[in-house]
């Protein structure tokens, strides 16, 4: 049964409401029209679940007001706006098309079985469906995602575009994210994979300026998006004068994001690790030697026979956003110091663990 944080909210803290959020590539690709309200207590419950585990549609998984607030919220929100998005997210249902790979397959299912209110500690309960949990759990071809990356989008087609986009941004070849990527999509999937129903923005026109300028826009300027975006009609899959796909293009973001968001970064896809978080702890003696070793003060030759750099293993920190620009890493001492106590926590070793596998750790 999946550990299922199943306190209530209130009692949880910024860190633990942090957690990663794993959907299939199927999934995102499916057809569904929901709310930004909806999309945001999904994923705040999504947030609380353990991957690592074979997940459990037994438990339920508590929200309040200030837990979706932190997804965004302003002070206009009430319980009565997350209770009426949670009855309207019950009656959503989403709809795969070639299911399990063989085309012509379609399969219909509700995301939630139940909902339970509160009414005195103004909370929802929460259940998800056994089909829906069905496309967390995959094994392989998923995303992973932090819910403050959908933070403050006010259009519900951001959401959605986002994680359209990034099912393409893990190298196959590296395991690790992307600096840049480009991917051409049919504009019929495009529209069925955000939510657009027939006959809505039918000329092209009106479907960018009203759905994808708007959510291109949201995703360039949000502080808590990993990549920015840009897109053009794809000239080479053109009838006619027809255009029938747009090319995407994506790039991550520079810069530096506060000290409390960046320590859960981490991007992954395909197999995930069977390694628990629970054993991701180094002991004293091993974080004073992989420090040692990833900060250049000692032990440049292990990195050298692991093909590594510590340039290399900098870029990538810096690429995913997992350090202070203005840390003075030219400072072996300094640098040493902060790698210490960041490997501390279980969720920075996660993320640099393609790192750790090549120096020889399981």
């Amino acid at each position: 049964m999946a550990k299922i944080n199943t306190k209530p909210p209130a009692e949880l803290s910024p860190k633990e409401l942090a957690y990663q959020v794993k959907l299939s590539n199927m999934f995102v690709r499916s057809s569904k029209q929901l709310s930004v309200f909806e999309t945001r207590i999904i994923v705040l419950a999504l947030a609380k679940i353990n991957f690592e585990e074979k997940v459990s549609e037994s438990q339920e998984i508590w929200l309040t007001l200030e837990d979706v607030k932190q997804m965004g919220g302003n002070s206009n929100n009430s319980y009565a706006l997350i209770k009426k998005a949670a009855n309207e997210a019950y009656e959503r249902s989403i709809e795969l098309t070639d299911f399990d790979d063989k085309p012509g397959w379609k399969k219909k299912f509700r995301i939630f079985q139940s909902c339970t209110f509160d009414e005195k500690k103004q909370m929802i309960g929460l259940r998800f469906s056994y089909d829906f949990l069905q496309h967390v759990s995959i094994l392989r071809n998923f995303i992973l995602f932090l819910p403050r990356e959908l933070k403050g989008f006010s259009s519900s087609y951001s959401s959605s575009l986002y994680l359209r986009l990034m099912i393409q941004m893990k190298d196959k070849a590296t395991g690790l994210p992307k600096n840049k990527w480009t991917e051409t999509i049919k504009i019929d999937d495009l529209r069925w994979a955000l939510g657009c129903e027939e006959g809505t923005y039918p000329l092209l026109m009106n479907f960018k300026r009203r759905v994808l300028d708007l959510s291109t826009k949201e995703i360039n300027e949000s502080p808590h998006t990993r990549f920015k975006i840009s897109y053009e009609n794809d000239n080479k899959t053109k009838i006619g004068r027809k255009v029938t796909a747009l090319k995407f293009h994506m790039e991550s973001k520079k810069g530096d994001l506060p000290e409390s968001d960046f320590d859960y970064l981490f991007f992954g896809a395909g197999k995930p690790d069977k390694i628990s978080k629970k054993k991701l702890v180094l002991t004293e003696a091993q974080l004073d030697m992989v420090s040692d070793w990833l900060s250049g003060n000692n032990g440049s030759r292990k990195l050298e026979n692991s093909g590594l750099t510590v340039s290399q293993f900098y870029e990538y920190l810096r690429k995913n956003r997992l350090i202070p620009l203005n840390l003075d890493v030219n400072n072996p001492a300094v640098y040493k110091k902060w790698l210490i106590e960041k490997l501390s926590h279980p969720d920075f070793v996660e993320a640099i663990s393609p790192f750790l596998k090549k120096l020889g750790f399981r």
